[in-house]
C-alpha cells in the first residue's frame, strides 16, 4: 500500500473512531470525494488495522459504515484484545473463501474424473465436504485460533 493509502486509511478510521457514520456518496473530505473506493479503505482498517467495522445497505442501495460505541471504547481501553479477536476474524473468512474454493476446484475436478465424482457426491451429499474442508483450515489455527505448530 502506498503512503497515501494509509493517510487515507488513517484519516476514515480517525472519523470512524469519533462516531461518524458514511457511505461513498457522503465521505468527509480528507477520506476522499464521491464514488471514491471506500470499501477499499474499510478492508484496510478491517485487515491490516484489525478494528471491527460495521456495515449496511441503506435505502438508495448505497452501503454505510461505522464502528459500535463499544468497539469505539474497546479501541481506547482494551485494544490488544480486540486486535486479536479481529485477527482471528480476518483469519477465518481467509480460510473460508479458501475452502470454498477448494470446493469449486473439487467440482472441477469431479467433471473430468467419475472417481472423484463420486466420492464428492457422496460427502456433499451428506452436506460433509464443505464442512469438513472447513473444518480441517479451522483445525490448523486450533482451538485459539492461534498458528498451528
Amino acid at each position: 500500500m502506498s503512503k497515501t493509502q494509509y493517510q487515507t486509511a488513517n484519516a476514515a478510521l480517525t472519523h470512524l473512531l469519533n462516531g461518524e457514520r458514511f457511505s461513498r456518496l457522503n465521505l468527509p473530505q480528507d477520506v476522499g470525494t464521491i464514488n471514491s473506493s471506500l470499501h477499499s479503505i474499510i478492508s484496510t482498517i478491517q485487515n491490516k488495522y484489525f478494528v471491527p467495522i460495521c456495515s449496511e445497505y441503506n435505502i438508495h442501495n448505497v452501503c454505510e459504515y461505522w464502528v459500535e460505541k463499544e468497539e469505539i471504547e474497546r479501541f481506547y481501553n482494551d485494544r490488544e484484545s480486540q486486535r486479536e479477536e479481529m485477527k482471528h476474524e480476518v483469519r477465518l473468512r481467509s480460510i473460508q473463501r479458501e475452502a470454498k474454493a477448494l470446493l469449486r476446484l473439487a467440482e472441477k475436478l469431479a467433471t473430468n474424473s467419475d472417481g472423484l465424482n463420486l466420492v464428492i457426491q457422496e460427502l456433499d451429499g451428506k452436506g460433509k465436504f464443505a464442512e469438513l474442508v472447513i473444518q480441517a483450515a479451522n483445525d490448523s489455527f486450533g482451538k485459539n485460533g492461534g498458528d498451528a505448530a
